[in-house]
C-alpha cells in the first residue's frame, strides 16, 4: 500500500496526473476492500488531483465515500474541511 502510494506522489510530481489519480484509487480501493489503513491521507490527495484536473464532482464523491467509510479516521476532520470548501465554493 505505502509503496504504490509512493509512486502516485511520484507520479503527481512528475506532472502525471492521471497517472497519479489511477494509482491513488488503486490505493483506496485496496485499502477498503482489505479494511487497511491508510499510510497517510490518500483520498486527500486524490480529491486535490481530481480538483486540479477539473473533476469536482469527482472529488466531492471520494471524500463523501470516504467519511462514509471511515467517519472516525485519522483524517476524518481534514477529509471533512474540504468537503465543506468545496460544497462552500459551489454554492
Amino acid at each position: 500500500l505505502e509503496a504504490q502510494n509512493h509512486l502516485a506522489v511520484v507520479a503527481w510530481s512528475a506532472g502525471e496526473g492521471a497517472e497519479a489519480v489511477a494509482a491513488w484509487r488503486a490505493v483506496l480501493r485496496r485499502a477498503y476492500e482489505e479494511r487497511l489503513a491508510l499510510p497517510e491521507p490518500v483520498h486527500v490527495h486524490l480529491a486535490r488531483a481530481l480538483l486540479v484536473l477539473g473533476e469536482r464532482d469527482e472529488a466531492r464523491a471520494v471524500l463523501a465515500e470516504h467519511l462514509e467509510r471511515a467517519p472516525d479516521s485519522a483524517y476524518a476532520a481534514q477529509t471533512r474541511e474540504l468537503l465543506e470548501r468545496l460544497e462552500g465554493a459551489s454554492r
